[in-house]
C-alpha cells in the first residue's frame, strides 16, 4: 500500500471536524482554505457508519479519533473515499444519459472509470476526486435545468454548486456558467416574464448556494468574518501570490511558477489519446454543425466552463498536475459526444452496419483498459504514450508527485536487519513514515541533523524541482545507491548508505569559513594517555588556505587539554578547497597521560594557522560536547617528551618532574598557563596546597597562587602511586 501527499492531512483533519462537531465548537470544523468541507463529511460519516455497524475494528476507530497516522485507517478511509466516488461517477453517467443519450453516457461512463489519472484520485483522501465529481455533476444539472428550467432544478442546481464550492474554491467557475445557464433557460419566454424568472431563480439559485455552504459548514455559520478572512488569505495570498512557497518543474527546470502553458502541456500528456480523437471527432462535427440542441448545449456549456477553470488554475502560481483532473470528466463527455456522432457519420458514409456499435464500443474500451491498467497500482506513472510517455513527460512535466513507489522503498528498509532501530533521512520523511518501521528525519539543505541518519533517500520530484543542494547531492553520490527504485523504466528515488553520524553539530555557521552540521567521536569516555579520533560533517563556506579548523578538548577554566587540527578524509581533498561543498575531515587529539579524571568539554572552531589568532568557534548542542576522561590502565615512568627541568622530591610521595609555559614574553595586563607535571611515588596521604611565585630580576615577588592541584579539583590524597598528573595554574 502506498501513500500520496496530503492523505494523512486530510484523514487527520476529518478527525478533528467530528470531533468539533461533538463538542458543538463549531468554529473548530474549519481546517483549511480549500476548504474540502465534503470530503471531511464523508469520511465522517462513513466512519460514523463503518464504526456503528463493526466494518471497522475498534482499534482502527479510536486511531482515526486520536489523529493516530497508521496505514491500517488511511486503508478504511480510502475505502470510504472510493465508494464515494464510485457512486458519483455512476450518477454522472445516469445524468449524461438523461441530458444526452445512451451510447454517450456509456462511453463516456467507462472512459472515466478507467482514466489513469482520475482512477488515483478517486481512490486517495484528497479533495481532488470530491471537487472533479461534485463540479462535473453541477455542471450536468445545470444541462438538465436548462432543458426545462423549474424552480426545483435550479434549487437543484444551487445545493451542487454550493457542495462543489465546498470541496475546493477553485470551483468558483461554476458562479459564472451558472449565472449564464439561467439566463439561456428563459430565453424563449416574453420579456416581462423572462425578466421576473431571472430574477426568482437567481434569487433561488444564489440562496440555495449560500444556505448549503452555511448548513453544510458550520465554521461558515458560526464564524463568517472569520472564515472569509482565512478563506481569502489561502486563496489570493498562499495560491495567487505563490506564499505557499512550492516550486515545480517544467520545460526541463525548476520553477517557482510553470506560466500559462504548463497545464495544456498536462492535459497532453496525462490524457488517453481516445480522449483526442473523441475531441477532434466532436470539433469536427460542431464545424459540419452536426449537432442537435441539445448537444450543442452540452458541449458549449462543458467547454466554457473548462476554459474559466483552467483560467483560474493557471492564475495562480502554486500549479500541480493533479489540480487539472476536474476538467477530466466534461472533457471525456465532450470527446465521448464525438466519439459517436463519428461513429454515426461512419454509418451514413461508408454503410456500416449498426451492429458493429457495439463491437466498436468494445474495442474502443478495450484500448483504454489496455492503455491504464499496466499502471496498476501507479497510475501516476501513465502518460500518454503518443508523446512518448514518462520517458518524453520527465523531460517537461514534474514526475512522482504522486509519491509512487515509495512503499517499495519501505519494503526494502523494513527488510534490512534491525530496520526497528534504523532512522532513514528524506525530504519525503513525513509520506515514508507510516510504512516504515523504524524512524525517519525530515531531510533539508540548511540543517544538518539527517546527517545522523544511517540511510538517505532521495526522490526523483525533489530532484527535479531543485529541492536539494546539488552539493548535498554530489556528497551522497560519492557511493553507489544501495537500492534503487524503477518504475516504467524510469528511476524514482535512491537509497544512500549513511551519512550515519553520532552527534549534531548545532549548525552554527562561521560566516565565510564553514557550517558545522555533525561529527563523530571514536569515544566519549577514554583513558588519558590515548588519542580521541574526530570527523567533522560540514560545509566549506570559504575557509582559507591560512586557516586552521581546530578540535580540542578544555575544562570549565578554558584550559587546552588536547589539540588536534581537521584534515580532509581521504577523497574530499578537492570539496576542502571547494566554496559550499559537503566536507568530511578528521582530527586527532592526543591526550596527555597526566590529565585528571573527570569531565571535558569538546570546542571547534577556526584559528589563524601562523599567529593562533582566534577566528571564531561553533556552537555545539547542550549534553552532545562532554567526554569523560578516565585513569589509564597503566602509568609510564616518566611523563612521555618531557625532560626533566625541576626533580623536586616531597617526603618520598610526590616528585616535581618539570613544567611548562604557554608564553615567554607578556605585557601586566597579560595572562598565562603554568601547567606543573607531578608524579606520585606511592599513594598519597596528604592533601598538599601548592605555593607558586612569580619573581623579577630582583627577587621580589610580582604575583603569587596558592591552592591545591589542577585549581584545586584534583587533591592529592587522590592521587595513585606512580600516576601522572598534569596541573594547569593561571
Amino acid at each position: 500500500m502506498f501513500t500520496v501527499p496530503d492523505e494523512f492531512y486530510w484523514v487527520t483533519g476529518s478527525a478533528n471536524f467530528l470531533q468539533a462537531i461533538q463538542k458543538n465548537d463549531w468554529e473548530a470544523t474549519y481546517h483549511a482554505g480549500q476548504p474540502g468541507v465534503t470530503l471531511m463529511w464523508v469520511e465522517t460519516l462513513g466512519f460514523l457508519a463503518t464504526c456503528k455497524t463493526g466494518i471497522f475494528s475498534s482499534l482502527d476507530c479510536k486511531a482515526f479519533l486520536e489523529g493516530e497516522k497508521t496505514m491500517s485507517v488511511l486503508r478504511h478511509m480510502r475505502l470510504i473515499v472510493v465508494t464515494t466516488n464510485a457512486l458519483l461517477v455512476a450518477g454522472i453517467a445516469v445524468m449524461v444519459r438523461r441530458i444526452v443519450s445512451y451510447p454517450v453516457a456509456w462511453i463516456s461512463g467507462f472512459l472515466l472509470a478507467f482514466d489513469a489519472f482520475l482512477l488515483t484520485e478517486s481512490r486517495v483522501v484528497r479533495t481532488e476526486g470530491m471537487v472533479t465529481h461534485i463540479g462535473t455533476a453541477a455542471v450536468l444539472v445545470l444541462l438538465w435545468y436548462i432543458q426545462r428550467p423549474t424552480s426545483r432544478r435550479v434549487l437543484l442546481l444551487g445545493i451542487f454548486t454550493g457542495l462543489s464550492l465546498l470541496s475546493k474554491i477553485s470551483s468558483l467557475g461554476l458562479l459564472p456558467v451558472g449565472l449564464l445557464g439561467i439566463l439561456l433557460a428563459v430565453q424563449h419566454l416574453p420579456p416581462n416574464t423572462k425578466t421576473r424568472q431571472i430574477l426568482l431563480h437567481t434569487g433561488l439559485w444564489s440562496g440555495a448556494i449560500i444556505v448549503t455552504i452555511f448548513l453544510v459548514w458550520p465554521a461558515a455559520l458560526a464564524a463568517p468574518l472569520d472564515v472569509a478572512r482565512k478563506m481569502y488569505e489561502f486563496t489570493f495570498i498562499r495560491a495567487v501570490e505563490g506564499g505557499g512557497g512550492a516550486r515545480s518543474f517544467f520545460w526541463g527546470k525548476p520553477t517557482d511558477d510553470p506560466g500559462p502553458f504548463f497545464y495544456p502541456v498536462v492535459l497532453l500528456f496525462r490524457t488517453s489519446p481516445l480522449l483526442w480523437v473523441g475531441l477532434a471527432l466532436a470539433v469536427a462535427d460542431w464545424l459540419r454543425k452536426n449537432y442537435s440542441g441539445r448537444e450543442k448545449l452540452l458541449v458549449g456549456i462543458s467547454a466554457l466552463y473548462i476554459f474559466i477553470y483552467l483560467g483560474i488554475i493557471t492564475a495562480s502560481h502554486l500549479k500541480f498536475d493533479r489540480y487539472i483532473i476536474p476538467a477530466l470528466p466534461l472533457l471525456t463527455i465532450i470527446a465521448a459526444t464525438g466519439l459517436v456522432k463519428g461513429w454515426h457519420w461512419a454509418v451514413g458514409r461508408w454503410g456500416v452496419s449498426p451492429g458493429w456499435g457495439a463491437v466498436a464500443s468494445m474495442a474502443l474500451l478495450g484500448l483504454q483498459v489496455a492503455l491504464t491498467v499496466p499502471h496498476h497500482p501507479y497510475y501516476y506513472t501513465y502518460y500518454n504514450p503518443l508523446l512518448g510517455g514518462i520517458r518524453q513527460a520527465r523531460n517537461f512535466l514534474p514526475i512522482g508527485t504522486g509519491i509512487e513507489g515509495v512503499d517499495q522503498v519501505a519494503a526494502y528498509l523494513n527488510s534490512l536487519p534491525a530496520a526497528e532501530t534504523i532512522t532513514v533521512a528524506s525530504a519525503n520523511s513525513q509520506k515514508l513514515r507510516p510504512l516504515f518501521k523504524g524512524n525517519t528525519l525530515p531531510m533539508t539543505n540548511t540543517g544538518g541533523e539527517w546527517f545522523l541518519a544511517d540511510y538517505t533517500f532521495i526522490y526523483i520530484s525533489q530532484l527535479q524541482r531543485g529541492k536539494h543542494d546539488p552539493n548535498i547531492i554530489q556528497y551522497l553520490r560519492r557511493h553507489p545507491a544501495v537500492f534503487e527504485l524503477s518504475l516504467k523504466g524510469v528511476e524514482y528515488g535512491w537509497v544512500y548508505k549513511g551519512p550515519g553520524a553520532q552527534f549534531w553539530g548545532g549548525d552554527t555557521t562561521l560566516e565565510g569559513r564553514g557550517t558545522l552540521y555533525a561529527y563523530d567521536l571514536s569515544a566519549t569516555t577514554i583513558q588519558a594517555g590515548t588519542p580521541l579520533s574526530v570527523t567533522v560533517y560540514f560545509r566549506n563556506e570559504g575557509q582559507h588556505p591560512t586557516d586552521r579548523f581546530y578540535v580540542r578538548l578544555v575544562d570549565t577554566d578554558g584550559y587546552i587539554w588536547a589539540e588536534g587540527t581537521v584534515m580532509p578524509r581521504s577523497g574530499f581533498e578537492d570539496a576542502w578547497t571547494q566554496r559550499e561543498a559537503i566536507v568530511e575531515g578528521k582530527a586527532e587529539l592526543p591526550l596527555p597521560v597526566g590529565m585528571p579524571p573527570g569531565l571535558y568539554i569538546l570546542k571547534m572552531g577556526y584559528e589563524y594557522r601562523d599567529t593562533s589568532k582566534p577566528i571564531g568557534e561553533f556552537i555545539l548542542p547542550d549534553n552532545s560536547d562532554d567526554i569523560r576522561v578516565t585513569l589509564p590502565a597503566t602509568f609510564p615512568p616518566a611523563p612521555p617528551g618531557l625532560s626533566p627541568s625541576v626533580n623536586l622530591t616531597l617526603d618520598d610521595e610526590l616528585k616535581l618532574y618539570g613544567y611548562r609555559l604557554d608564553k615567554t614574553t607578556l605585557s601586566a595586563s597579560d595572562s598565562l598557563w603554568l601547567t606543573l607535571y607531578w608524579q606520585a611515588l606511592k599513594s598519597v596521604r596528604r592533601d598538599y596546597v601548592i605555593a607558586v611565585q612569580l619573581l623579577d630580576e630582583n627577587e621580589t615577588e610580582r604575583a603569587y597562587w596558592l591552592g591545591r592541584p589542577v585549581r584545586s579539583g584534583y587533591p592529592t590524597n587522590q592521587w595513585q602511586a606512580k600516576q601522572i598528573v598534569q596541573d594547569p595554574w593561571r
